[in-house]
Order: structure tokens, then C-alpha cells, then sequence
């Protein structure tokens, strides 16, 4: 791997030149849905298309295309300027069915080339480098086990060494998501079922039917099935797979489900744009906001923080309330700005198909940090609760 330094400010920020002196300050100050920084890659927006994105609270990592086909480049960026702290090239890409996972000052990275890193996050030095025999994955890490899914199929590896094997081999599936880890268990889906093993003897303790059209989402040891066929919400226990409830809603759902705090907050779909906020309890609806309706085919993402939801729809950006069923406030953001992870008061976005990462403020901070697909604290996708 060839590694650049670069000690130059981002290329472009929206800030006045202050916020490269004092960035802290700058950001205490900020107002919510703000633009912070922006950053392009050295490729240039046009000619780039960044990746899976994450942060420790300090860095925030995404990846790119590399110098020629066969190579990947990997970004580390200073979280309050947008200032590039690392660079380094990867074989093959980390673009598509791909995230970055990050667990005790160590970044994961897979690349479509079946190469697996593990990376200093402070440097960007390798700490390991093996070959696999699947191309990108969703990668999730506790402790010392590493756990990777790949197109429908789960393969574990040893965080020491990079040495693994298969857990669980069959499907096949273009699903993109990270194995769901809490003590004792894995969950995992293909585009048939969602499968939970116990991580010690690898024997499946339960199944359940799943399919691109419906979205899970785990929370305080529940398991929130959002099916928009069905326009159905279903909770299920993680322990054992059972179902504790099932509700049918009369809106036209999207597959999206975030809980947060007492409540699951779901997003219907096209021609009665709003979202819903049901009881985790029972699934009884709570409360409606409706939101502008837009007939085409539009790209909603919601992330949860400690006590708020962020919804992203058409061109603004929402902080609701789940607790009143009320949005806080409402700011501008570029449709194709994509939200991907928050840390307390900040949020990064990745432009859609550019080489264009974005820093807008929350302005209300302690949301510690969230990723876009519902991931916990610097485990990728973890069981998710909130102290």
C-alpha cells in the first residue's frame, strides 16, 4: 500500500477562515442543519465516487477510487475541518456491499478484490493484510472476533491474525447489511431468511422469513421488522425469534424502521409522505407528521441519535422529537447529500455517486454516535441501547 500525508486545509469550506484556528469554537457555535466543511476528493468530484463512511469522533474515514482501476484509496479527515490527515491505496475498491468498521483504534476494510485489511486508524499503517474468498463485505467486530457478511453468506476472522473461515454458507444474496452481534449471538439475513447462531458453536437458534422488502432493525434485545408489502410492523424477541406482536399500518411503508428511546419511527411511502411513530411495546400508533409529498422516487434516510430522530427528505433535513411526535427544526440539505453517520453534535453526508463528503452541525450534541445503518458504537452493526 502506498501512504500520502497531506497537512493542507480541506479543499473547499464553508466556513469563514477562522474555523481552520478554532474549529471547536466555530462548532459550539454553530446552528442546526449548518454546513460545517466540505470536502472533495483529490480526484476531483466528478471523477471519484466515495464509499461506505464512519468516524471515531475524531477522523472520519470513507473510501474512493484509487490511482488506476485495480486500486482503492482510503481517507482519513479530520472530524472539525475536513483537513485530510491520511491517505493510503488499497487493492481493489471498497465501493458497493461494503462498510468500514472500526473497534479499538482499528479500521476493517474489504475491498471487491477479496482483499481484508486491518489499519492503524492514527496512521493509516497496515496492520495485517489477507486474501478472503468472498469480494467486500459488511463487516462487523467485537473484540476479537470479526464477522463478515457476504452476498447472503457469513464468514468469520480472528482480529489478531486475519485467519477465519465459514459459518454459514448458503443463500446467495445482493443484500447489504452488517451482522447484528449481541453476547452470544449473531444475526444475519439473506434474501430468504434472517438467521440467528450462537457465536461460540455456530448452531442456528432461529430463522425467519426476510426478503428485500423488509427492513430490520435491532433494539434493546428486539428485533423491528418493517415489511413494505405488507405495510406491517412486527417485533420479534432476539433471544429466541419469537414473535411478541405484529401490527398492520394504513400507510404505503418504505423499508425503514428506526427505534428510538419508547418508540419506532417508520416513513411511508410516495403519495402520503409522513412518518409514524408506533409504541416498541405494542406497535400502536402514537403520532403522524406529515411531510411534503413528492410523486417520484425519492431517497429518505432517517438515523437515530440519543433522544432525536434525523429524517433527510427531498431537500431538508428534520430533528423529530419521537417522545412528542414533533420535529424540532428543519434546515436545508442538498437532496443528494446522503446521510451516513452522526457523532453528538455533527453529521457526515456523502454526495451520490461524487467524490464529495459534507459536515453539516446538529446543534444539540450527546447524540454519541450512530451510523446510517443503525450501528452502534464503533462496532459497525451492534444491538443498539442507549444508556
Amino acid at each position: 500500500m502506498r501512504k500520502r500525508y497531506f497537512g493542507q486545509l480541506a479543499i473547499y469550506c464553508s466556513l469563514v477562515t477562522v474555523s481552520a484556528i478554532f474549529p471547536t469554537f466555530v462548532l459550539a457555535q454553530a446552528k442546526p442543519g449548518q454546513l460545517l466543511w466540505t470536502w472533495v476528493s483529490p480526484r476531483g468530484e466528478l471523477h471519484d465516487q466515495l464509499g461506505p463512511v464512519c468516524t471515531d469522533g475524531s477522523l472520519v474515514f470513507t473510501t474512493g477510487r484509487g490511482s488506476n482501476v485495480k486500486t482503492g484509496a482510503l481517507y482519513a479527515l479530520d472530524l472539525k475541518s475536513g483537513n485530510v490527515v491520511w491517505e493510503t491505496e488499497t487493492s481493489g475498491t471498497a465501493l458497493r456491499l461494503a462498510n468500514l468498521c472500526l473497534s479499538d483504534d482499528v479500521l476493517y476494510v474489504s475491498t471487491d478484490r477479496g482483499d481484508f485489511y486491518a489499519i492503524e486508524t492514527r496512521t493509516g499503517n497496515s496492520i495485517w493484510h489477507v486474501q478472503m474468498p468472498f469480494k467486500s463485505g459488511m463487516i462487523s467486530v467485537d473484540g476479537n472476533d470479526i464477522f463478515v457478511h457476504a452476498g447472503g453468506r457469513l464468514f468469520a476472522i480472528d482480529a489478531r491474525n486475519g485467519k477465519g473461515d465459514w459459518w454459514l454458507k448458503q443463500g446467495n444474496s445482493y443484500l447489504a447489511d452488517a451482522p447484528i452481534l449481541l453476547p452470544g449471538r449473531v444475526l444475519v439475513r439473506d434474501s430468504n431468511y434472517a438467521y440467528c447462531l450462537n457465536d461460540q458453536n455456530r448452531k442456528l437458534r432461529w430463522r425467519a422469513p426476510a426478503s428485500n422488502a423488509i427492513d430490520y432493525s435491532v433494539y434493546r434485545n428486539n428485533v423491528y421488522a418493517c415489511n413494505r408489502n405488507k405495510s406491517s410492523l412486527s417485533c420479534y424477541d432476539l433471544a429466541r425469534g419469537a414473535e411478541k406482536w405484529s401490527q398492520k399500518t394504513k400507510y404505503r411503508l418504505k423499508t425503514a424502521v428506526v427505534p428510538c428511546l419508547d418508540w419506532v419511527v417508520i416513513c411511508s411511502a410516495y403519495d402520503d409522505c409522513r412518518l409514524v411513530g408506533v409504541e416498541a411495546r405494542n406497535g400502536e400508533e402514537a403520532w403522524t407528521i406529515q411531510l411534503p409529498v413528492v410523486l417520484a422516487l425519492t431517497i429518505d434516510r432517517m438515523i437515530a441519535g440519543q433522544d432525536r430522530v434525523y429524517l433527510q427528505h427531498i431537500d431538508q433535513l428534520y430533528c423529530v422529537d419521537p417522545s412528542q411526535g414533533v420535529i424540532d427544526w428543519q434546515s436545508p440539505m442538498p437532496s443528494a447529500h446522503l446521510m451516513e453517520c452522526l457523532w453528538d453534535d455533527v453529521i457526515i453526508c456523502r454526495k451520490q455517486q461524487r467524490g464529495l463528503l459534507s459536515c453539516y452541525s446538529l446543534g444539540n450534541g450527546n447524540n454519541g454516535f450512530w451510523s446510517q445503518d443503525g450501528g452502534g458504537p464503533q462496532r459497525g452493526n451492534y444491538n443498539r441501547e442507549i444508556p
